[in-house]
């Protein structure tokens, strides 16, 4: 049997200009994710830092197939009801006594103490604990999306992508804190700060960047007749050369889609692809995204389009992933207390916030009925729902990247505001792995619990997250 040729898993650079080309997953590149065969797996955690729209609103009335339409917390899913759990009744212990809770818990905090547990494992602090750092500690260990880069491994474009999509804080700041995704080094703490812009993700997913930090960015580049291919031209044709099958198919695609990127660079299409629709091993490239929406106002209540950035932001993923650019994201939808306009997520018309005169999501949680709440979840929901429609329309073998990929959406609150005791939250993908079209009782467990078991729906075999242990019971097959 004829042997692979071995290449790189990182960019090759060439041609004028030192541009940087990034390729697609190849057969021949040998996988490097500790303990892995078969089918790449890929982990992507959604966080949306508000709540649902209450037991009425969110909740099948019984446990067990999801076999009933889904309510209006869940509405925008019913086209992928059998594709998606949802996981009910997770309880996070909150502690106000001023006291450093117990491993895994929570110290009492209207906001931004909740995080920590839910997305690393580990306790949050109150500030007069003695290891508080005097500063805003979000989270406080490494995050279940860097252990899923670390044993997915470093061999694809990005060990992980991280994204968000609310544009700013709408509190009159731009407060540059929350980041979702963390890596721990000693007692250091690394945020990984996320990418807010599309046509930024856009231009890091297509780009590959430069090996000069005074190289311009795509946008900025001047636009010639020539091809950034054409530049490189010798070094495409010898890799295209030195493989076969499949992977020639998937280099010939990613060139193409390489050409259409600058052909709509160079026409300023700021259109948004449809999603799902693909063809090939490495599918259409979505449509660049033109310059971001622009943000109306950062008070509270304000809007930057996040509807059509949260749409973009779903194709892209779901585009990175399939290429094998990257096989782990993190994306947050908004910030822990989200003051974004409300009348275009849930067609709020009440401001109880009495220093703005717009609705917003944070205020609603506290003050608009249950069906405003359900409506504001259920517009976080619809990129949870784009982007598995996308990856299940994405095909993969004998199945699509959904079936390799866990994706899990969490919440910060549950019924309402600072509610952390009636959790609800959805996962989907790894059908070989987890039991899908499911409402399963959470049985009053930490939600971190879910997050392990999503570890292990991509091949990890741990109990653990941070100081947590143990997996939610139904999950798993």
């Amino acid at each position: 049997m004829k042997k692979k040729t071995s290449l790189s898993r990182r960019n090759f650079l060439r041609g004028t200009g030192q541009v940087m080309i990034a390729l697609p997953f190849l057969e021949s590149i040998p996988s490097i994710a500790m303990g892995q065969s078969g089918a790449q797996k890929r982990y992507v955690l959604m966080y949306y830092g508000s709540c649902n729209g209450g037991t009425k609103l969110t909740l099948p009335s019984s446990y067990g197939p999801l076999n009933q339409p889904f309510l209006p917390s869940l509405a925008s899913l019913e086209s992928m009801r059998s594709k998606v759990s949802l996981v009910s009744s997770l309880n996070l212990p909150q502690h106000y006594s001023g006291n450093v809770p117990p491993p895994g818990e929570a110290t009492g905090a209207q906001h931004g103490k909740m995080e920590s547990p839910l997305l690393s494992g580990v306790r949050s602090v109150p500030k007069t604990a003695t290891n508080y750092d005097n500063r805003y500690s979000f989270v406080r260990g490494t995050t279940s999306d860097q252990i899923a880069a670390q044993f997915l491994g470093a061999g694809s474009k990005f060990d992980s992508l991280q994204i968000r999509t609310q544009a700013v804080d709408y509190n009159g700041r731009t407060n540059p804190n929350q980041a979702i995704s963390v890596v721990k080094n000693g007692s250091i703490l690394n945020e990984l700060r996320p990418i807010i812009s599309p046509l930024e993700l856009y231009e890091k997913i297509f780009s590959g960047g430069s090996s000069s930090p005074s190289q311009p960015p795509v946008s900025q580049l001047p636009l010639k007749k020539k091809s950034v291919l054409d530049l490189v031209l010798d070094d495409a044709q010898r890799i295209e050369n030195s493989v076969t099958g499949q992977d020639k198919e998937r280099l010939q695609l990613h060139f193409e889609n390489i050409r259409k990127m600058e052909r709509n660079l160079a026409s300023a299409n700021t259109g948004s692809s449809g999603g799902g629709s693909t063809s090939g091993s490495c599918g259409s490239a979505p449509s660049n995204p033109g310059p971001d929406p622009s943000i109306s106002d950062y008070g509270f209540g304000g809007w930057a389009d996040e509807t059509t950035r949260g749409n973009n932001q779903a194709d892209l993923v779901a585009y990175a992933l399939q290429c094998g650019l990257t096989n782990v994201a993190s994306w947050a939808i908004t910030y822990s207390q989200c003051w974004i306009n409300s009348a275009k997520t849930g067609n709020s018309t009440k401001a109880s916030n009495p220093n703005s005169s717009k609705p917003d999501i944070h205020a609603d949680s506290h003050h608009s009925s249950a069906d405003i709440r359900a409506a504001n979840h259920n517009w976080a929901v619809q990129f949870f729902n784009r982007l598995i429609t996308n990856l299940d329309g994405m095909s993969e073998g004998s199945g699509s990247v959904l079936d390799n990929t866990f994706v899990v959406f969490v919440t910060a609150e549950g019924a309402s505001a600072h509610n952390r005791s009636q959790l609800s939250y959805l996962y989907s993908g790894c059908p070989d792995k987890v039991n899908l079209g499911q409402h399963i009782n959470g049985n009053n467990n930490y939600p971190q619990r879910l997050l392990i078991s999503g570890l292990n729906a991509i091949g990890m075999n741990t109990n653990t997250l941070g100081e947590t242990t143990g997996k939610i019971a139904g999950v798993l097959k």
